[in-house]
């Protein structure tokens, strides 16, 4: 045979095998899956974490998986399974609060020959909840108004509410297990009975705020009342207390006399109590008397005020 001969017969076997390689190409393609799940999505069940996408009678179901190192996003395995769904606690990879994810899902054979494309991948981060705050352990020491507890593995700070008796809160964020409510002598608490209820929180957004549970109470805090400022005119009489209060004692030289406010306004953290009826009142007195003084009568767990000296 020529070499022109073969040369020709050659290229004929060459052209032969292309068409066959592109008919089989053709004929693969056609077998693909071209159904593409819509979703794929993470849920807790239990103490299981799951993996799902859309259900099908007709196909298997591929889960790719991935886990971000750096900037990039690297594949760590593609899970086949005859259900829409697997358990990412059953596979090998770190489950860790912070670590980065990226899921997607598609339909598949059971060979393996001619599985779909994957859906719009997700990206999720697993997340953790900080243990509940140990009641039990709370150590209160009325007198310096201080409150320790044990502390909460991971928590960076925790939140104090103090609800009184009346359903009102006052709400406080401390940085270490203990907090204080008296400082340089002035407390942040009125005195009243409190129920107390502490939530450990942390700085990472993948370690979410424990829950307060039933909380501590009661917290009886006694505080010594303490009369601020009495403004009088005229016309009007204010006395202003840091602790609520409606009976005042006044004392004239002798004399002792008790009267109790009508009038009730709150000013921020202080109270204010309107005694104007009895401007005549004092006015008589302050004309016969050298001093005029006064102090709040003690009502439960508000302590009487020391004296003070009206101008």
């Amino acid at each position: 045979m020529s070499s022109k001969k073969i040369v020709i017969l050659i290229l004929s076997l060459v052209a032969v095998a292309a068409v066959t390689v592109s008919l089989c190409l053709i004929f693969l393609t056609n077998q693909m899956i071209k159904a593409v799940p819509e979703s794929v999505s993470v849920q807790k069940l239990g103490d299981d974490i799951v993996l799902t996408t859309d259900f099908s009678e007709k196909y298997y179901y591929n889960f790719k998986i991935e886990q971000k190192f750096g900037e990039e996003f690297v594949e760590l395995d593609v899970v086949k399974s005859d259900k829409n769904y697997i358990s990412l606690t059953e596979q090998s990879i770190d489950l860790v609060a912070g670590n980065q994810f990226r899921f997607s899902a598609g339909f598949a054979t059971e060979s393996g020959s001619g599985d779909g494309k994957f859906c719009e991948a997700i990206v999720w981060t697993p997340s953790e909840t900080l243990a509940e705050v140990n009641y039990q352990s709370l150590e209160i020491e009325l007198q310096s108004g201080t409150i320790t507890w044990e502390a909460v593995e991971k928590a960076d700070f925790y939140s104090l509410n103090f609800v009184d008796q009346n359903g009102g809160q006052k709400l406080f964020v401390c940085d270490e297990n203990a907090f204080s409510w008296l400082e340089n002598g002035k407390s942040a608490l009125k005195a009243g009975e409190y129920q107390l209820f502490i939530v450990a929180q942390s700085e990472k957004e993948s370690v979410l705020s424990s829950n307060a549970g039933e909380g501590f109470g009661t917290i009886k805090i006694s505080l010594q009342n303490e009369i601020l400022d009495i403004s009088h005119s005229q016309e009007k009489l204010l006395v202003t207390c840091t602790q609520q209060t409606r009976v005042f004692q006044v004392f004239a030289g002798d004399q002792v006399f008790c009267i109790e406010a009508n009038a009730e306004t709150v000013d921020g953290d202080r109270f204010v109590y309107d005694l104007s009826e009895f401007l005549p009142f004092f006015n008589a007195l302050k004309d016969q008397n050298e001093t005029v003084k006064m102090k709040t009568l003690g009502n439960g767990l508000v302590l009487e005020s020391e004296l003070f000296l009206l101008k």
